[in-house]
């Protein structure tokens, strides 16, 4: 009983396990649409950015078109800022690829515990079957035991009626030998 309480626990603590590892791959997949989301308005963001900054240009080239030093140096600006965007992105999508790394580790981890709770099912249950067969049993020999005990006790209440019925025989033998 203690061992099938015990077993019924760690089930039960496997089953727990199993829904707590659910709901944070749940949260990792939030997580990683987030930051997907995040990569879209940063990727957003680049092309607007850089949308202004070629407006920019394209002003300062017609304002400025005496000036070419000066343009070219807003280029080199407009493209450092482009590539920093582009080391932001590429952080990003690095992040990403963590995260995705870590939802399949906790696929794996889920998948695990779901192959322990089967195998703790499966050996529950071949406890159960084995301790109702074994009570079965016990019952059928109990019963055996029964049915024993009540042909022994018709056997001495035969035995008693018979001996009842020789006593009587011998004291009318005996009354008929006192006449």
């Amino acid at each position: 009983q203690d061992a099938l309480a015990l077993r019924e626990r760690d089930l039960k603590r496997s089953k727990e396990r199993a829904n707590e590892l659910d709901a944070a791959v749940l949260q990792l997949r939030m997580a990683e649409t987030k930051r997907e989301m995040h990569v879209d308005e940063l990727n957003e963001e680049v092309l607007e950015r850089g949308r202004q900054l070629e407006d920019e240009a394209h002003r300062a080239s017609m304002l400025l078109s005496d000036k070419d030093a000066e343009m070219r140096a807003l280029e080199g600006e407009a493209q450092q800022r482009e590539e920093e965007l582009v080391r932001r992105i590429s952080q990003l999508e690095g992040d990403n690829q963590d995260l995705e790394a870590k939802v399949l580790g906790l696929q794996e981890e889920a998948a695990e515990g779901g192959r322990q709770l089967a195998a703790l099912e499966g050996r529950y249950n071949a406890l159960r079957e084995a301790n109702i067969a074994d009570t079965d049993q016990t019952v059928n020999l109990l019963n055996r035991e029964v049915e024993a005990r009540e042909e022994d006790k018709r056997l001495l209440h035969a035995r008693a009626l018979s001996l009842e019925q020789a006593v009587r025989d011998r004291e009318a033998d005996a009354q008929r030998a006192g006449e």
